[in-house]
């Protein structure tokens, strides 16, 4: 038996009175934290007193205040007498495990011992009795936990789990069948589990999560970032979801769902709603001075509601300049602009059609060039359902793509062809990029199809497609792949998205321009003004070319503040002197009013606080003693300021900016604050519209009828992980970015379309994509 493990680590008086001081690894702390039934944190720093570490319980609201060596004994009988069916559970747990005795919790000083110390061969059962055919005796061999009694609150939370989990109407727990069921497993069981009991613990376990968040918020002292999005559910009722975003005070990222609110009781929500429940929301969680930044999407109410937001901080005398456009969406207007001159979108604006006629007056002899683009995207389509619906041709592929698999002496990979949501670009990209692939088979189907007698009931609009096209969709799959890479690295939550954003910006506006030029205006002008049209979106929402920073400083500042990039980075692109200088400066006020804070929380009066220079400084000093006045000028003792040494330093070769900070903490103790708020900043609002999928996972006709509140409250806690999700039975793991990338490209209410015969749907290929670190 482990024991108490923190005895196990031992520190001097110097060390716990440390500013440096750090908690040890989960592995080497106590039995209660290691087993997550306390949090524990560090609390401030005081001079020249040990350090305090407040311990949280995970279960209830209670809390104490320790120094080290920790008092292991409170916390387990805290344990003991309050959460004991935990306990239990946990080492129920631990002996259906294969090896029950190496790391659970049956081995650490939390052990129920009503009996005597058991042995493995006591968990296991006589390991020497032969084998038992009845397999009621095999289960009846082991020895049963002590403490293994029927408790009413344990089974009414594995209800609420079980409704929650497979997506289950509460009613369902009034139904005659349901009673008939516990009532064969338990016939004395009380008749106070219904759908209204367990609603109403629903809403208990809500509201205490709700405490033991804003108790979290409280005791951070960073600064806080949102990600914001509206969503319609399957009921039609209208949400809009917040997400909060900090690097905790142990430079560890964390993420959590704020706000899922309902907008239908609004006769219609402007900016100014939406200002007034993100005010609400921020209100109730204590936020509404401490928010750095907000991305959301580019509506014309969320681009009112940060108009009305903005002006609130300045009459309160705090500058907000962190008015994030999600890069998801940005792209995503790129891409329809590309998209609506390849013809694979249809745009019926008077501006669009004018555009089509000039091009067509100042290239009169590429008619038939604009024929063909029109019609290809209907091509590839009719290609593709033509084989989805037709048998010879559904068999037929499928005898081919088996035989390039065969040829490449592989054993999975494409099978079917994929049909694009015309509502998705990255579906659009798919539908071609697979289609290429496919292009020796599509080929040799297409002259079988035409050899047929009975040609007329295959289906095909078109039975050729030129090389000139095949070229052409090549060099669209091209451009639309340029998106690709930077859309993945960005919609990331689990890290630092917005140091990236600029490089990556940069990085995709030279590839696509690299497919510019002179002969492509000449040979193919709608293809050209597609891609100078995907430019100038994006340089429209990323200015970053302009003299004036203003609109770029903070997202230039995240890249300046990433030790990989700094200042040498812009100079490496091409921006201006003057550009630079301008991010300079704007890191010196940044830091200058960071510096105020950090002097101001550490109790200095401002007379005491030596100023950093950035330069060395020559002044007067001393008269001599005998009366003759002469001066002597020496350089004051240098103080560098924490700016000027992190930038003269290389570029660092670090795998993430935030560790390199966490490192340095003593070396930059203001910049790592600041580093810690803007690169907790968001890329992409992906983080909120990735809670979409989930809550319309349990927004289902059979639930149709959940209240708003009913909704909000299981969209937050099961993005907070506290509802279990039996519903989908496979890995999702490869399809977590595409689901996030479906919300911003889908319009409101949208949802995925289904698999269907021979042409399954964009998410079931996405198992190669995988979101960089």
């Amino acid at each position: 038996m482990l024991g108490n493990n923190s005895s196990k680590v031992r520190y001097s008086k110097a060390e716990l009175r440390s500013p440096d001081f750090e908690l040890p690894s989960r592995e080497r702390a106590p039995d209660a934290i290691k087993f997550k039934l306390f949090n524990w944190l560090l609390l401030p720093y005081e001079a020249g007193k040990e350090r305090i570490i407040k311990l949280s319980c995970n279960m209830c609201v209670k809390s104490y205040k320790m120094k080290w060596p920790l008092n292991t004994t409170t916390l387990k009988n805290h344990v003991h007498n309050r959460h004991l069916n935990t306990i239990v559970r946990l080492q129920n747990e631990a002996l259906e495990s294969d090896d029950p005795m190496t790391g659970s919790i049956l081995e650490s000083s939390l052990v129920i011992n009503s009996e005597p110390t058991p042995t493995l061969e006591d968990y296991r059962g006589v390991v020497s009795a032969p084998i038992l055919a009845d397999a009621s005796l095999k289960a009846s061999s082991r020895s049963r936990p002590v403490h293994a009694y029927f408790q009413i609150n344990e089974y009414k939370q594995k209800v609420l789990r079980f409704i929650i989990a497979n997506g289950l109407p509460f009613i369902v727990l009034d139904s005659p069948t349901f009673g008939d069921l516990v009532k064969y497993l338990k016939e004395d069981l009380p008749e106070t589990v219904n759908r209204h009991t367990i609603k109403n613990d629903l809403y208990r376990l809500f509201y205490k999560e709700m405490r033991w968040l804003k108790r979290r918020i409280a005791e951070n002292q960073s600064r806080f970032a949102l990600t914001m999005d509206e969503w319609n559910s399957s009921n039609n009722y209208d949400f809009l979801a917040i997400t909060l975003h900090f690097y905790n005070n142990s430079f560890e990222l964390e993420t959590y769902n704020i706000g899922f609110e309902y907008l239908n009781e609004f006769t219609s929500y402007t900016g100014e709603t939406l200002f007034k429940i993100l005010g609400e929301t921020l209100e109730d969680y204590g936020l509404t001075n401490r928010i750095i930044s907000i991305t959301r999407d580019n509506a014309g109410p969320m681009n009112s509601c940060m108009s009305f937001f903005a002006d609130s901080m300045s009459l309160k005398g705090v500058e907000f300049s962190g008015d994030v456009r999600c890069v998801g969406h940005v792209f995503n207007l790129a891409i329809e602009a590309l998209l609506y001159y390849t013809f694979f979108r249809v745009k019926r604006t008077k501006k669009f059609e004018a555009s089509l006629t000039e091009i067509a007056e100042i290239h009169p002899g590429l008619g038939d060039l604009a024929l063909s683009m029109k019609t290809l995207p209907v091509t590839v389509r009719s290609i593709i359902s033509g084989i989805r619906h037709n048998h010879f041709l559904k068999n037929s592929f499928a005898k081919l793509a088996d035989k390039k698999k065969s040829a490449r002496g592989v054993r999975c990979g494409p099978e079917v062809l994929v049909r694009d949501n015309e509502t998705r670009w990255l579906s659009t990209f798919k539908m071609i990029d697979r289609f290429l692939y496919f292009k020796d088979e599509i080929k040799d189907l297409l002259r079988a199809a035409s050899a047929r007698s009975r040609s007329d009931d295959l289906d095909l609009e078109c039975c050729d497609i030129s090389e000139r096209e095949w070229q052409y969709l090549g060099s669209l799959r091209d451009i639309l792949a340029a998106f690709r890479g930077p859309t993945i690295k960005l919609q990331a939550s689990s890290y630092s998205t917005i140091n990236r954003t600029t490089p990556c910006v940069l990085r995709l506006l030279k590839d696509i321009e690299g497919h510019q030029s002179e002969d492509l205006e000449s040979s193919n002008p709608y293809l050209a003004m597609g891609i100078s049209k995907a430019s100038e979106k994006i340089l429209e929402y990323y200015p970053v070319w302009d003299e004036s920073i203003e609109k770029m400083k903070d997202l230039f500042l995240a890249t300046v503040l990433d030790p990989r990039y700094k200042l040498s980075f812009f100079r490496d692109v091409g921006l201006t002197n003057a550009q630079i200088d301008q991010i300079e400066r704007y890191f010196y006020q940044v830091f200058d009013r960071y510096s105020e804070e950090y002097h101001k929380e550490a109790d200095e009066e401002p007379e005491e606080i030596v100023p950093q220079k950035r330069r060395r400084e020559a002044i007067d000093v001393d008269l001599s003693d005998d009366g003759e006045d002469y001066f002597l000028r020496r350089d004051e003792e240098a103080i560098e300021h924490e700016v000027d040494n992190y930038l003269k330093q290389p570029r660092a070769d670090c795998r993430s900016p935030i560790e390199f900070y966490k490192d340095r903490k003593a070396t930059y103790p203001i910049i790592s604050r600041i580093a810690k708020d803007y690169l907790a900043m968001s890329a992409m609002s992906a983080p909120s519209e990735s809670l979409f999928s989930q809550v319309g996972d349990m927004v289902t006709k059979k639930r149709n009828r959940l209240s708003p509140f009913t909704i909000k409250i299981l969209a937050l806690l099961k993005s907070r992980g506290k509802l279990p999700d039996e519903t989908v039975l496979v890995d999702e793991a490869s399809n977590v970015m595409e689901d996030s990338l479906a919300a911003m490209e889908a319009p409101l209410g949208t949802r995925a379309h289904q698999e269907n015969g021979g042409i399954e749907t964009e998410r079931d290929t996405q198992s190669d994509v995988t979101a960089a670190p």
